[in-house]
């Protein structure tokens, strides 16, 4: 870091020449005073003044401050304040300039070391003679003492010139030079090399011809064997050089004592909540601004100094991420201690809430540094995008997404699903606990049937404006299903019963949140009965779902249901075309419904076909063999009484003789054989 003093500039040109009779080179001023300058020009000696003006033979000699010490080969201007004119010559050996046939009068004399001006003062000429000009230059006697007082023997003190210049501006007016000098102030590091010395034994040193202005002491002690008494026994101990920096602004002659302060130093970097903060870069500074500690944290967050001298408190402590300023504190080093600095952090809660004010949770919460540094004391802060990101969380049950140490600054917070939903820029300064309300809200969709009792069990799909499915879900015993957390803007709405389609329309729940639809959804109620009207208990009853005209796409359902002890059924269904078949014991029944409303349809059942056909063909065959059995019954009478009347004949015609005994005997015995196989024999 660097301090710029700058004055006000006039410029003045000035040409410089060589004087052809002394070799010497003489600065005269030309622009606005040139027409003047060209007659003097040719002048033998090179004098400043009108022709016919009374002049002298004069000398400068030029010294320290204390007339102790004449300076050689250093540049000198005299200016005529009259004529606005000048003239620069180098000291010769002796620290003298002379200058003859001189125009009496007042002269502004200037004494420039390189680019320094490191004198002034005006003579007033009216004879002959020599006139001293006084340089800034001092003396200083220094002295070191500890923090006791004592004086610091054999200490090598070395001394830096802490400025640097740039060309300076001169402005002759009537009455004297304006001196416009241009410098800067080295903070951050040595300056120039001026002078180096070595304390005595009393802790002094001198050190002589020392320009005004601010300089560096670079202070380096000597390693030393200190006796020390140990549980009684002598010990010598070997104590380290100590090293130490202090600035000194020496403006006159001056006597100094600097106390120097041995310490060991611990210093850590901690932020508000405790945690150690590494790789940061940590200054220490005297007031003014002079860099005398520069470190960089471990990580613990602390930088460690031993055996260091501490002059001249207090001190202000930074500390730096990158060109980042993350803290500053100033302390008062009054001997070994440990510092805590605090970093400039802070905490920050954000809580993510739907535009009814309810928590959302698990939402991830994106945190972006807006602030783009480009040095120290130059950054931007960026408010139209986001830059780094530097976290990203999400947000708990509460809602809540916590950021802890945050640097102070600005932030933007972004949340997002899938998109932004929510997005704030803050000003971080201090503990901060925001609220983002989010573009998310809640839908409810309350389904019912067509005159209006819940629909519960029914798929809803819900999609977006770009056909994206938001989500899907079955109602619930309330005929209900709900969401939280989902965008404005409108949704499109499918509901489906039993595979079928019962319900297709957009919603805007930018108008409404909660919304009521009624689906093509009846109630149909079957009853069963048999032919009598008797109700049909348990039957089992069979539903199926056929097309209806105009019906492109048929979406098969079957159900199989039983009635209850009343022999009726209840069941919610989608509109279509229904056939239902009933079955119970012997008997069965069918029907068909348009369903298009709640209806109530009553089938009435007959003996199953199937049974009269088993029963059909059970009976044939034995009524068949009932005829056979019957017709074998009656003809046996008729057979006996057929047999008897031959046998009859058979004796009559034994009896006329017409029959011989050997024939009528056997075809009697095959005649009674025949009645006594059918039950018909008579007993004699």
């Amino acid at each position: 870091m660097t301090t710029a003093k700058t004055s006000t500039i006039v410029l003045l040109a000035v040409l410089i020449l060589m004087d052809a009779q002394t070799r010497d080179y003489v600065l005269v001023s030309i622009g606005p005073f040139a027409s003047r300058v060209s007659s003097q020009l040719l002048a033998p000696a090179l004098a400043i003044g009108e022709n016919g003006a009374e002049r002298y033979n004069i000398t400068l000699w030029v010294r320290d401050w204390e007339n102790k010490t004449s300076y050689a080969k250093i540049n000198v201007t005299i200016c005529d304040l009259k004529e606005k004119i000048a003239s620069s010559r180098l000291s010769n050996g002796t620290g003298h300039i002379d200058l003859t046939l001189l125009r009496s009068g007042i002269y502004g004399v200037l004494v420039q070391k390189d680019n320094r001006t490191v004198g002034y003062q005006k003579i007033d000429i009216a004879s002959n003679g020599t006139y001293m000009v006084k340089t800034w230059s001092y003396e200083v006697n220094m002295t070191l003492v500890d923090e006791t007082g004592q004086p610091l023997a054999n200490h090598t003190v070395g001394i830096y010139d802490q400025m640097t210049f740039e060309q300076p501006v001169y402005v002759i007016s009537d009455e004297d030079v304006t001196r416009n000098q241009n410098y800067t102030i080295v903070t951050d590091k040595l300056g120039a090399f001026a002078n180096q010395s070595e304390t005595n034994g009393n802790g002094t040193l001198h050190f002589t011809g020392l320009w005004n202005g601010t300089y560096r002491l670079k202070i380096l002690g000597k390693d030393t064997w200190v006796e020390e008494f140990v549980l009684g026994n002598r010990v010598l101990t070997l104590r380290k050089a100590a090293v130490g920096e202090h600035i000194v602004d020496i403006q006159e002659t001056a006597n100094i004592t600097v106390r120097c302060i041995r310490v060991d130093m611990t210093l850590q970097l901690l932020t508000e909540s405790d945690v150690p903060v590494a790789n940061a870069t940590v200054y220490v500074r005297d007031v003014p601004g002079h860099l005398l500690l520069k470190d960089v944290t471990n990580s613990t967050g602390s930088i460690e100094r031993k055996n260091l001298y501490v002059i001249d408190g207090p001190f202000t402590v930074s500390a730096y991420l990158g060109y980042r300023a993350i803290a500053y504190s100033v302390i008062d080093i009054a001997g070994p201690a440990n510092y805590t600095l605090r970093s400039w952090t802070s905490n920050l809660t954000v809580t993510c809430l739907d535009m009814e004010g309810n928590p959302l949770p698990d939402y991830a919460v994106s945190l972006y540094d807006q602030i783009v540094f480009y040095g120290p004391a130059n950054f931007t802060t960026v408010t139209n995008q986001t830059e780094t990101l530097l976290n990203r969380t999400r947000t708990d049950e509460n809602g809540m997404a916590q950021f802890t140490d945050l640097l102070n600054g600005t932030y933007w917070i972004r949340v997002t699903t899938s998109d932004t939903i929510g997005e704030r820029l803050i000003d971080l300064q201090k503990p901060e606990t925001i609220a983002i309300v989010c573009n998310r809200t809640f839908m409810v969709l309350r389904f019912l049937t067509y005159l209006g009792e819940p629909l519960p069990g029914a798929a809803v799909f819900v999609f977006d404006s770009s056909g994206n499915l938001v989500f899907r879900e079955p109602t619930d015993e309330n005929g209900m299903v709900s969401r939280r957390g989902i965008p404005m803007g409108n949704y499109t709405v499918n509901v489906e019963w039993m595979r079928t389609q019962v319900y297709a329309g957009v919603i805007n729940i930018s108008v409404s949140r909660d919304n009521t639809i009624r689906c093509m959804i009846y109630k149909l109620t079957i009853l069963c009965a048999d032919q009598s009207g008797s109700r049909l208990s348990k039957a089992d009853v069979n539903l199926r779902k056929g097309a209806m005209r105009g019906e492109a796409v048929i979406v098969p359902i079957s159900l199989d249901l039983e009635t209850d002890e009343s022999g009726s059924l209840s069941i919610l269904l989608p509109y279509g075309y229904y056939m239902i078949s009933c079955s119970s014991g012997i008997y069965e029944g069918s029907a068909v419904v348009t369903l298009n409303s709640d209806q109530v349809i009553a089938v009435v059942c007959g003996v199953k076909s199937m049974l009269l056909f088993s029963i059909l063909m059970l009976a044939v065959p034995l009524f068949v063999f009932t005829l056979l059995l019957e017709r074998r019954r009656l003809r046996t009478p008729l057979e006996v009484r057929r047999q008897k009347n031959l046998l009859s004949k058979l004796d009559f015609m034994y009896r006329n003789g017409q029959v011989e005994y050997k024939v009528y005997r056997k075809l009697r015995e095959e005649y009674e054989a025949k009645l006594m196989e059918l039950g018909g024999r008579e007993m004699r």
